[in-house]
């Protein structure tokens, strides 16, 4: 994977910049941003102004609003957007276990360290405790699991995966096939990955929370 983002193409810069990858340049700037979906402006009007909608170009002018990134990526400015984005993926994981939201709750939690370490406007003390909560066994199983999920070669811990009725939560899943369950090994007890999701949001959320970043 290149790793120069004059390199790169649009989606593969698109989610270096999301992961936290890079740092200096995501997208080389467009000439103008256009809003493809706004009417074309009529010579002598005031053009009327958008209500409820902030517009960020990917790898253009820095952001001045308090609590963003200097490069967002989109509507997720900050560490604290990231988050939000993890619970919701996870309320979605909750519905009914399945690797689709699995793997979408895995790669944003994963992340949520990149954006307090590669934010330049969060404090050092905010930015130590996130090294510190890497270490956590849980922390690293969710680590690993998102790897291994993105590169397919990355070190995976041992999983299992029960099926058919009875296997998952009671009253969950197609009736008379049931809910799947999904369990993977943290220091040699297998946790089911809804536990393993709460208690590790958890932990975001207090760190999170101390230093003012939600």
């Amino acid at each position: 994977m290149a790793t120069n983002p004059d390199e790169m193409g649009v989606a593969e810069s698109c989610c270096l910049a999301a992961s936290g990858l890079v740092k200096e340049k995501a997208l080389s700037p467009a000439p103008a941003t256009v809003h493809e979906d706004a009417a074309a402006p009529v010579d002598g009007a005031e053009q009327p102004p958008y209500s409820d909608c902030a517009v960020v170009t990917c790898g253009g002018p820095a952001m001045t609003t308090p609590g963003a990134t200097s490069r967002p990526f989109f509507e997720l400015r900050n560490c604290g957007d990231l988050f939000k984005k993890a619970k919701q993926d996870f309320s979605e994981l909750d519905k009914q276990v399945n690797s689709y939201d699995l793997f979408n709750f895995l790669c944003t939690t994963n992340h949520i360290s990149d954006w307090v370490l590669n934010d330049p406007q969060i404090s050092q003390a905010a930015q130590r405790d996130a090294e510190k909560l890497k270490t956590n066994p849980k922390v690293a199983v969710v680590r690993q699991l998102c790897n291994h999920a993105k590169h397919l070669q990355a070190k995976s811990p041992t999983t299992r995966v029960q099926s058919g009725y009875g296997s998952g939560r009671y009253g969950v899943g197609p009736y008379g096939v049931g809910e799947p369950s999904y369990e993977v090994d943290v220091d040699g007890q297998m946790v089911h990955v809804l536990d393993l999701g709460r208690d590790v949001l958890a932990e975001w959320e207090k760190l999170l929370t101390k230093h003012r970043l939600l």
